[in-house]
Protein backbone atom coordinates (compact mmCIF):
# COMPACT_ATOMS: atom_id res chain seq x y z
CA UNK A 1 0.00 0.00 0.00
CA UNK A 2 1.81 2.91 -0.77
CA UNK A 3 2.04 5.97 0.49
CA UNK A 4 0.62 7.89 -2.34
CA UNK A 5 -2.39 6.42 -1.95
CA UNK A 6 -2.96 6.97 1.67
CA UNK A 7 -2.42 11.25 0.79
CA UNK A 8 -4.83 11.25 -1.90
CA UNK A 9 -7.06 9.85 0.47
CA UNK A 10 -6.89 12.37 3.21
CA UNK A 11 -6.39 15.11 0.44
CA UNK A 12 -9.92 14.19 -1.00
CA UNK A 13 -11.43 14.40 2.62
CA UNK A 14 -10.00 17.42 3.54
CA UNK A 15 -11.09 19.15 0.47
CA UNK A 16 -14.82 17.66 1.07
CA UNK A 17 -14.55 18.93 4.30
CA UNK A 18 -13.46 22.56 3.11
CA UNK A 19 -16.10 22.65 0.55
CA UNK A 20 -18.78 21.97 3.14
CA UNK A 21 -17.85 24.20 5.22
CA UNK A 22 -17.34 26.99 3.20
CA UNK A 23 -21.31 26.45 2.03
CA UNK A 24 -22.68 26.63 5.76
CA UNK A 25 -22.61 30.03 7.63
CA UNK A 26 -20.28 30.83 9.97
CA UNK A 27 -21.93 30.18 12.48
CA UNK A 28 -22.45 26.07 11.90
CA UNK A 29 -18.96 25.78 11.14
CA UNK A 30 -17.83 25.36 14.37
CA UNK A 31 -20.19 22.62 14.86
CA UNK A 32 -19.61 20.54 11.65
CA UNK A 33 -15.98 19.84 12.48
CA UNK A 34 -14.86 18.22 15.91
CA UNK A 35 -12.82 20.87 18.37
CA UNK A 36 -8.61 20.11 17.92
CA UNK A 37 -7.26 18.16 20.44
CA UNK A 38 -5.88 20.60 23.44
CA UNK A 39 -2.22 20.21 24.76
CA UNK A 40 -2.24 20.06 28.10
CA UNK A 41 0.47 19.87 31.19
CA UNK A 42 3.06 17.63 31.08
CA UNK A 43 2.01 15.86 27.57
CA UNK A 44 2.70 15.95 24.07
CA UNK A 45 0.42 15.76 21.35
CA UNK A 46 1.79 14.40 18.05
CA UNK A 47 0.20 13.22 14.62
CA UNK A 48 0.09 9.49 14.01
CA UNK A 49 1.40 10.29 10.47
CA UNK A 50 4.39 11.99 11.74
CA UNK A 51 5.63 8.84 13.37
CA UNK A 52 8.22 6.48 12.16
CA UNK A 53 6.58 3.40 12.94
CA UNK A 54 3.87 4.10 10.67
CA UNK A 55 5.23 2.58 7.51
CA UNK A 56 5.79 -0.76 9.31
CA UNK A 57 2.25 -1.04 10.09
CA UNK A 58 1.09 0.32 6.93
CA UNK A 59 3.29 -3.03 5.37
CA UNK A 60 2.61 -5.81 7.89
CA UNK A 61 3.98 -8.27 6.33
CA UNK A 62 7.75 -6.90 5.91
CA UNK A 63 10.50 -6.56 9.09
CA UNK A 64 11.19 -2.58 8.61
CA UNK A 65 14.22 -1.45 6.79
CA UNK A 66 15.34 -4.75 5.66
CA UNK A 67 11.92 -5.66 3.31
CA UNK A 68 12.15 -9.34 4.51
CA UNK A 69 8.90 -10.93 5.28
CA UNK A 70 7.54 -10.91 8.98
CA UNK A 71 8.10 -14.53 10.46
CA UNK A 72 4.58 -15.76 11.84
CA UNK A 73 2.76 -18.78 11.99
CA UNK A 74 1.88 -20.96 9.13
CA UNK A 75 0.16 -23.96 8.09
CA UNK A 76 1.82 -27.24 8.75
CA UNK A 77 2.54 -29.09 5.37
CA UNK A 78 -0.15 -31.46 6.31
CA UNK A 79 -2.59 -28.78 5.89
CA UNK A 80 -0.75 -26.87 3.13
CA UNK A 81 -3.09 -28.72 0.72
CA UNK A 82 -6.29 -26.76 2.03
CA UNK A 83 -7.75 -23.48 0.09
CA UNK A 84 -5.74 -20.64 0.40
CA UNK A 85 -8.92 -19.00 2.44
CA UNK A 86 -8.87 -21.98 4.82
CA UNK A 87 -4.80 -21.56 5.58
CA UNK A 88 -5.56 -18.02 6.08
CA UNK A 89 -8.63 -18.74 8.49
CA UNK A 90 -5.92 -20.97 10.41
CA UNK A 91 -3.29 -18.68 10.50
CA UNK A 92 -5.53 -15.62 11.85
CA UNK A 93 -6.58 -18.15 14.91
CA UNK A 94 -3.62 -18.58 15.97
CA UNK A 95 -2.15 -15.27 15.23
CA UNK A 96 -5.37 -14.63 17.88
CA UNK A 97 -4.54 -16.76 20.64
CA UNK A 98 -0.89 -15.87 20.90
CA UNK A 99 -1.95 -12.00 20.88
CA UNK A 100 -4.42 -13.24 23.40
CA UNK A 101 -1.85 -14.64 25.48
CA UNK A 102 0.32 -12.16 24.88
CA UNK A 103 -1.92 -9.37 25.92
CA UNK A 104 -2.72 -11.49 29.18
CA UNK A 105 0.75 -11.54 30.50
CA UNK A 106 1.55 -7.71 29.49
CA UNK A 107 -1.00 -6.55 31.54
CA UNK A 108 0.03 -8.46 34.80
CA UNK A 109 3.61 -7.37 34.45
CA UNK A 110 3.09 -4.02 33.22
CA UNK A 111 2.34 -3.21 36.98
CA UNK A 112 -0.47 -0.67 35.56
CA UNK A 113 -3.09 0.71 37.66
CA UNK A 114 -6.66 -0.41 37.83
CA UNK A 115 -8.60 1.23 35.16
CA UNK A 116 -11.85 -0.82 35.18
CA UNK A 117 -14.88 1.54 34.32
CA UNK A 118 -12.86 4.21 33.04
CA UNK A 119 -13.51 5.57 29.31
CA UNK A 120 -11.37 4.78 26.44
CA UNK A 121 -8.70 7.42 25.42
CA UNK A 122 -10.07 10.30 22.71
CA UNK A 123 -7.36 8.53 20.10
CA UNK A 124 -8.53 4.59 20.27
CA UNK A 125 -11.33 3.46 18.36
CA UNK A 126 -14.12 2.01 20.78
CA UNK A 127 -14.34 -1.73 18.94
CA UNK A 128 -17.23 -3.20 18.06
CA UNK A 129 -19.23 -5.73 20.90
CA UNK A 130 -19.21 -8.66 18.81
CA UNK A 131 -18.93 -9.04 15.34
CA UNK A 132 -21.01 -12.30 15.03
CA UNK A 133 -23.40 -12.58 12.42
CA UNK A 134 -21.41 -10.20 10.17
CA UNK A 135 -20.13 -10.89 6.59
CA UNK A 136 -16.58 -11.97 6.66
CA UNK A 137 -15.16 -9.46 5.01
CA UNK A 138 -17.10 -6.81 7.18
CA UNK A 139 -15.58 -8.32 10.49
CA UNK A 140 -11.78 -8.73 9.31
CA UNK A 141 -11.93 -5.11 8.19
CA UNK A 142 -13.31 -4.27 11.66
CA UNK A 143 -10.38 -6.45 12.82
CA UNK A 144 -8.00 -5.06 11.05
CA UNK A 145 -8.76 -1.68 12.18
CA UNK A 146 -8.85 -2.43 15.71
CA UNK A 147 -5.82 -4.08 15.17
CA UNK A 148 -3.88 -1.12 13.89
CA UNK A 149 -5.05 1.48 16.40
CA UNK A 150 -3.85 -0.78 19.65
CA UNK A 151 -0.62 -1.29 17.45
CA UNK A 152 0.04 2.54 17.11
CA UNK A 153 -0.57 2.51 20.43
CA UNK A 154 1.86 0.40 21.62
CA UNK A 155 4.51 1.44 19.75
CA UNK A 156 3.76 5.37 20.70
CA UNK A 157 4.31 3.22 24.64
CA UNK A 158 7.61 1.53 23.73
CA UNK A 159 9.14 5.03 21.99
CA UNK A 160 8.28 7.11 25.36
CA UNK A 161 9.97 4.17 27.40
CA UNK A 162 12.86 4.14 25.39
CA UNK A 163 13.46 8.05 24.86
CA UNK A 164 12.34 9.02 28.53
CA UNK A 165 14.73 9.98 31.12
CA UNK A 166 12.52 8.38 34.11
CA UNK A 167 11.13 5.18 34.86
CA UNK A 168 7.37 4.72 35.21
CA UNK A 169 6.31 1.43 37.43
CA UNK A 170 7.94 -1.65 35.78
CA UNK A 171 9.30 0.48 32.15
CA UNK A 172 12.15 -1.78 32.20
CA UNK A 173 13.78 -3.57 28.94
CA UNK A 174 11.94 -6.97 29.44
CA UNK A 175 8.61 -5.06 29.16
CA UNK A 176 9.71 -3.05 25.96
CA UNK A 177 10.20 -6.48 24.72
CA UNK A 178 7.02 -7.60 25.46
CA UNK A 179 4.81 -4.82 23.82
CA UNK A 180 6.82 -5.14 20.86
CA UNK A 181 6.51 -8.81 20.82
CA UNK A 182 2.43 -8.01 21.03
CA UNK A 183 2.75 -5.40 18.95
CA UNK A 184 4.54 -7.51 15.90
CA UNK A 185 1.43 -10.20 17.04
CA UNK A 186 -0.51 -7.69 16.49
CA UNK A 187 1.37 -6.89 12.79
CA UNK A 188 1.08 -10.43 11.57
CA UNK A 189 -2.37 -10.24 12.20
CA UNK A 190 -2.86 -7.36 10.18
CA UNK A 191 -0.59 -9.49 7.62
CA UNK A 192 -2.90 -11.92 6.92
CA UNK A 193 -5.79 -9.55 6.80
CA UNK A 194 -4.35 -7.65 4.11
CA UNK A 195 -3.59 -11.01 2.07
CA UNK A 196 -7.68 -11.52 2.16
CA UNK A 197 -9.30 -8.41 1.70
CA UNK A 198 -8.51 -6.37 -1.52
CA UNK A 199 -6.26 -2.92 -1.04
CA UNK A 200 -9.25 -0.54 -1.72
CA UNK A 201 -11.08 -1.67 1.32
CA UNK A 202 -8.61 -0.80 3.68
CA UNK A 203 -7.00 2.61 2.25
CA UNK A 204 -9.75 4.52 3.66
CA UNK A 205 -8.97 2.77 7.47
CA UNK A 206 -4.98 3.81 6.89
CA UNK A 207 -6.17 7.66 5.86
CA UNK A 208 -8.73 7.56 9.08
CA UNK A 209 -5.72 6.41 11.38
CA UNK A 210 -3.10 8.67 9.90
CA UNK A 211 -5.11 11.15 11.06
CA UNK A 212 -5.51 10.47 14.45
CA UNK A 213 -3.37 12.56 17.27
CA UNK A 214 -1.99 10.88 20.35
CA UNK A 215 -0.45 11.79 23.66
CA UNK A 216 3.21 11.45 24.62
CA UNK A 217 3.17 11.48 28.41
CA UNK A 218 5.86 12.88 30.92
CA UNK A 219 3.66 12.74 34.51
CA UNK A 220 4.02 8.85 34.90
CA UNK A 221 0.57 8.58 36.61
CA UNK A 222 -1.11 9.52 33.46
CA UNK A 223 1.54 7.70 31.76
CA UNK A 224 0.67 4.38 33.50
CA UNK A 225 -3.10 5.28 33.52
CA UNK A 226 -2.88 5.20 29.36
CA UNK A 227 -0.98 1.80 29.50
CA UNK A 228 -3.57 0.17 31.32
CA UNK A 229 -6.29 1.51 29.50
CA UNK A 230 -4.70 0.79 26.00
CA UNK A 231 -3.97 -2.96 27.30
CA UNK A 232 -7.81 -3.33 28.53
CA UNK A 233 -8.86 -1.85 24.88
CA UNK A 234 -5.92 -4.73 23.18
CA UNK A 235 -7.64 -7.43 25.38
CA UNK A 236 -10.87 -6.71 24.77
CA UNK A 237 -10.96 -6.88 20.92
CA UNK A 238 -8.56 -9.61 20.62
CA UNK A 239 -11.40 -11.45 22.63
CA UNK A 240 -14.12 -10.45 20.50
CA UNK A 241 -12.10 -11.32 17.69
CA UNK A 242 -11.71 -14.88 19.08
CA UNK A 243 -15.58 -15.61 19.42
CA UNK A 244 -15.83 -14.85 15.87
CA UNK A 245 -13.04 -17.00 15.07
CA UNK A 246 -14.59 -19.84 17.02
CA UNK A 247 -18.21 -19.26 15.82
CA UNK A 248 -16.94 -19.16 12.06
CA UNK A 249 -15.50 -22.83 13.39
CA UNK A 250 -18.39 -24.23 14.48
CA UNK A 251 -20.49 -23.00 11.62
CA UNK A 252 -17.73 -24.37 8.81
CA UNK A 253 -18.36 -27.91 11.15
CA UNK A 254 -22.06 -27.93 10.66
CA UNK A 255 -22.78 -26.78 14.11
CA UNK A 256 -25.29 -23.63 14.73
CA UNK A 257 -23.32 -20.96 17.54
CA UNK A 258 -24.41 -21.69 20.88
CA UNK A 259 -26.62 -18.43 20.99
CA UNK A 260 -28.59 -19.47 18.12
CA UNK A 261 -29.03 -23.07 19.42
CA UNK A 262 -30.44 -22.31 22.77
CA UNK A 263 -32.96 -20.14 20.59
CA UNK A 264 -34.42 -23.07 18.62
Amino acid sequence: MGPQSVEEQRLRRRTADAVLCAALPASRRELLLPPPPVEMAGEELVLVSELAFLSRLLNPCQVSLTGALLPRVRSPPSRQHLPAEQQRAEELAIELHRASTLASQLREFAAVPDCSGLPQLGSQRVPPLSLSGLPRQHALLELYRSSLYEAIHLHLMVDEINKSHQTCGNQTLRLVDQMFMLSASLQNIMCVITETLPEQLLEPVVAEVADVTLRRYHICSRRLMRNCLVLESTSRMLAVALEYVHEAELSENGFLPLRVARSI
